[in-house]
């Protein structure tokens, strides 16, 4: 109320900060009165919006930065009002983590070429400190606060029901770390899935080997496979899953790795393999997931007979 220039959407307020016609004392009061509003807005619950006012956030804050560098490089032929612009475009990128976005809004609105590399040096470290101090957008905090928690386009919140031995495959054919390299060639050509878990002599999990493993070593011109061995080529690193554990975990780990299928072990005996869990296994449990919940029973309401007054609920 003692600066109504903060409420509402703010677009006049915007123009004269673009324009330069904002005092430095000015722009810093607009800043913290749009900061505390909006923060007020969004963390109460209300829908105070988001995107306009990261535009106003940019603008202010650019000016105000624009304003300190000509007092560092008096000559400089650009005003505050430059800065401002690209401030907005670092706002809008941090508060969204859509850099591209942030970059083709700011240049529809000026269509100046001589924009884009400069918006490209401020939303790029923008999103940067936004991933490394709080981890994600402002929407997807909000979803976040709802208990809804979004990995690449996936509610994964609905695998936290659902557990990796109910999905897993078990007929799995698994190598030994003694089989040589002309076996493992012809499995890995016969076999439509790319990974393979290797077994040493205990039935224990020794590594997984790769088509990307076998190769590596078909394109070396030099190969000489005698001797050459499962054990020779395999990763010893493995990450693996647990069958007690639900398929949020596994997704979490499948969203982290490069590779397709997770070893599902024992729970009370880590070392020994007991099925697979294949990437596209889980995504089909999920959309299944999905669809089942999508799914609900229809009702419908039939007209009352004559004579009866009453209406009747009938269930499909």
């Amino acid at each position: 109320l003692i600066e109504p220039r903060v409420l509402a959407v703010g677009y006049d307020t915007i123009d004269s900060l673009l324009a330069g016609h904002t005092l430095v004392t000015t722009a810093l009061v607009l800043l913290a009165g749009k900061l505390i509003a909006t923060a007020a807005c969004v963390g109460s619950g209300m829908s105070g919006g988001i995107f306009a006012p990261s535009l106003f956030l940019g603008a202010a804050l650019g000016s105000l930065f624009g304003s300190a560098a000509a007092l560092i490089w008096p000559d400089s032929p650009l005003s505050p009002g430059h800065y401002a612009l690209v401030g907005m475009g670092a706002v809008v990128a941090a508060t969204t983590l859509a850099p591209i976005t942030a970059i083709l809004t700011i240049f529809e609105m000026t269509y100046n070429y001589q924009i884009v590399l400069p918006l490209m040096t401020a939303c790029i470290p923008a999103i940067i400190v936004v991933r490394l101090l709080h981890g994600a957008s402002m929407y997807e905090t909000k979803l976040h606060r709802r208990g809804i928690h979004i990995v690449r386009g996936h509610d994964i919140n609905r695998l936290r029901e659902l557990r990796v031995r109910d999905f897993m495959c078990e007929d799995f054919v698994p190598l030994r770390t003694w089989t040589d390299f002309h076996d493992l060639v012809e499995m890995v050509l016969s076999s439509p899935f790319p990974h393979f878990v290797v077994l040493d002599e205990n039935d224990r999990l020794a590594g997984v080997l790769s088509l990307r493993d076998i190769r590596t070593q078909l394109a070396d011109p030099d190969l000489r496979d005698e001797g050459l061995k499962a054990a020779d080529l395999m990763t010893r690193q493995v990450v693996t899953v647990r069958a007690d554990q639900n398929l949020e975990d596994a997704f979490h780990l499948f969203s982290r790795g490069r590779f397709s299928l997770l070893p599902v072990t024992d729970p009370d005996r880590p070392d020994r393999v007991i099925g697979c869990l294949k990437k596209d296994d889980l995504l089909t449990a999920y959309d299944q997931h999905v669809l089942r919940q999508q799914v609900v029973p229809a009702t419908r309401w039939v007209c009352p007979l004559p004579g009866t007054g009453a209406n009747r609920n009938q269930e499909k």
